[in-house]
């Protein structure tokens, strides 16, 4: 029982001590003179809201029991559920998509998200290909996963007019206003995307997290397929991306890749 409630411990405390606090941070972008977007820490996942006309952009979501977390961080910072234009799910996990139906129930956001995310935002369950990064991370799920949050979630309903990606690369300039896209980046899940700005920001989901765990080296510790993980580093390389914004950890730098 120790053993068990040790490395729960452990575990916990390594994600929250690498999950920032709740702060406004200032980009620059050329297509509009001043522009800052807000890091939402909602349990152990992160959020972002970036600005957009008429309201903002929230990038993922968390485990649904959160959602009267969500609410009180966005009243901290004066801004109303309303307010939320588009809801962008960096994939279909519970931890990124747990409270998204509460949230577009209660503002009517456009959803953002890849085609192959549907099948499983339809039925509220996760993918049965996820596996542990190494025996490190299998032996220490095999403590701490009675205490898990079951891999579940209010199934979403996808709209008409809702933006649903099939393509590598998406621009979506149109909906911030300013200079971004959307890039296809699968391996830790195949619907993964990345919302990358001009300047170089990149909010990246799992395909990158930041957890000093079991030799990580920036990997998601539960992915679908490495070698795909590290295609998708690659291509944020290539497409632009210096800064990292994982949804797990505190954001980093290009040269920490190594890719």
């Amino acid at each position: 029982m120790f053993s068990i409630q040790f490395a729960k411990l452990i575990f916990v405390g390594l994600i929250t001590n690498y999950l920032t606090n709740n702060n406004r941070i200032c980009l620059f972008s050329p297509d509009m003179a001043y522009q800052s977007f807000i890091e939402l820490n909602t349990g152990t996942t992160r959020n972002f809201l970036l600005p957009c006309p008429g309201g903002y952009l929230l990038v993922d979501t968390s485990y649904s029991r959160n959602y009267k977390r969500f609410l009180k961080l966005l009243h901290k910072h004066n801004i109303s559920v309303q307010q939320i234009k588009y809801l962008l799910l960096t994939h279909h996990h519970h931890d990124h998509s747990g409270f998204a139906m509460h949230l577009r129930t209660q503002s009517n956001c456009k959803l953002i998200a890849h085609q192959k995310a549907l099948p499983y935002l339809a039925s509220g369950t996760i993918s049965a290909k996820l596996k542990p990064l190494n025996s490190c991370i299998r032996h220490l799920l095999f403590f701490i996963r009675p205490f898990m949050p079951r891999a579940v979630f209010m199934p979403v309903e996808v709209k008409p007019d809702d933006i649903i990606l099939q393509q590598p690369k998406t621009e979506i300039s149109d909906i911030l206003g300013y200079s971004a896209c959307i890039i296809h980046t699968p391996g830790h899940s195949d619907d993964s995307i990345s919302l990358l700005l001009d300047d170089g920001h990149a909010f990246v989901g799992d395909v990158m997290m930041n957890l000093p765990l079991c030799g990580l080296k920036k990997r998601p510790f539960l992915l679908e397929d490495e070698s795909q993980v590290i295609q998708s580093w690659k291509k944020l390389k290539d497409a632009g991306a210096t800064k990292f914004h994982p949804a797990h950890g505190k954001e980093f730098n290009l040269r920490q890749i190594g890719v």
